[in-house]
């Protein structure tokens, strides 16, 4: 859940002096891999019903589509930044 984070970061905004301003400008939702086992993204694609067979498949770019479109629209969070799905060929196993 990133409403009790979002908040967190509002209140430690509202510390802020005039000596060391701070503004909060939101959170970055993308959805990237981990180099960790279970951390692929093209994994968890793969997974999907709706993709059939091999990461890049039949249903892998709506399966996309669909995860930014949900990364980029999440009720009452301030989004900043790239927020979407990041398919790093050198950041996923599965990718390599």
């Amino acid at each position: 859940e990133l409403l009790p984070i979002q908040e967190l970061c509002r209140k430690f905004a509202n510390t802020a002096t005039p000596e060391y301003p701070i503004e909060y400008l939101g959170i970055d939702t993308s959805l990237n891999p981990s180099l960790d086992e279970g951390g692929s993204v093209a994994d968890a694609i793969e997974c999907l019903e709706e993709v059939r067979g091999d990461f890049g498949g039949t249903g892998s770019l709506a399966a996309a589509a669909a995860i930014t479109t949900s990364l980029q629209s999440m009720p009452d969070i301030l989004i900043t930044g790239y927020s979407g799905l990041m398919l790093p060929v050198l950041e996923d196993e599965r990718l390599a």
